[in-house]
């Protein structure tokens, strides 16, 4: 995702070089903080259990098919940058 997200945003979704780049780099914070509470969760749910990580991983990549969708079918200047941010953070968290 973080290769190609910067050009089909800009590209084919008609958003600025400049703003595909921004929802890249909130993208790109959102994963970083999304592995560090995902790693730290893991570990938290082996101790209790060791199968409950994998029901914590099919869980947040079913939850992220939604921010997903919203930001491949978002439209030219259809919302505003904040709310593509928010889906962004969302969608790297995940």
């Amino acid at each position: 995702v973080n290769t190609f997200l910067n050009d089909f945003l800009s590209e084919d979704k008609g958003m600025t070089v400049e703003g595909a780049t921004t929802v890249a780099l909130v993208f790109g914070l959102g994963n970083f903080f999304g592995l560090l509470l995902g790693g730290a969760g893991g570990s938290y749910l082996y101790r209790r259990d060791c199968r409950f990580p994998a029901f914590l991983a099919g869980t947040s990549s079913i939850a992220a098919c939604f921010p997903f969708w919203y930001l491949i079918n978002i439209g030219k200047n259809q919302t505003s940058s904040p709310v593509i941010w928010m889906g962004s953070l969302l969608l790297g968290f995940l």
